[in-house]
């Protein structure tokens, strides 16, 4: 999203800031909607609200997401001792992207317990499965050459593929090109 424009008939409740109290996120807001009630909007994904980094590199993703979480919670009247934070989350990406003729998906399982990848066309259609069975907690990968189930190669286009594990379910887009 560009930005979080709410409703005409919304009224804005609240903004959040970042960490510091600065309006880092000015289009982020809880606001009173009839149509749907109380809804909290940021023009990112959740995923990419982060912490900077510390003096040693290293940084906590959650830190951020946690501190933006406990904001709003508190402002509904929720008291937070603390923000639990999961030891690890599931998380998959592909390389390259564009690809041709084929593509590495690698992932990074949070347990042990079953994964199942698999590729959809753009209509939702089921054209393989690359994984479905238990795999170790940890970092994997699946290589897909481009081809269905049969083993026919398939046409330019995008594609996405759904990783199923430890109760999570991740969508992300590729692209085919020939």
């Amino acid at each position: 999203l560009d930005a979080v424009v709410a409703l005409p008939h919304a009224v804005k409740l609240a903004g959040f800031g970042d960490p510091f109290g600065n309006p880092a996120y000015p289009y982020s807001a809880a606001t009173l909607c009839t149509q749907y009630g109380t809804v909290v909007s940021a023009p990112v994904s959740f995923m990419d609200i982060t912490t900077a980094p510390g003096k040693d590199g290293s940084f906590s993703p959650d830190q951020g997401r946690n501190q933006f979480l406990a904001e709003i919670l508190a402002f509904f009247g929720e008291h937070v001792v603390s923000v639990p934070v999961p030891a690890a989350v599931l998380m998959a990406d592909n390389y390259p992207n564009p690809f041709n003729p084929s593509t590495t998906i690698e992932y990074s399982l949070p347990r042990g317990g079953h994964l199942a990848i698999k590729i959809f066309d753009v209509r939702g259609n089921l054209v393989t499965t690359l994984v479905d069975e238990s795999r170790p907690e940890g970092p994997g990968n699946v290589v897909w050459g481009g081809k269905n189930t049969e083993g026919q190669a398939v046409s330019s286009g995008v594609y996405f593929y759904e990783v199923r594990a430890a109760g999570d379910v991740l969508v992300q887009k590729m692209t085919l090109v020939k």
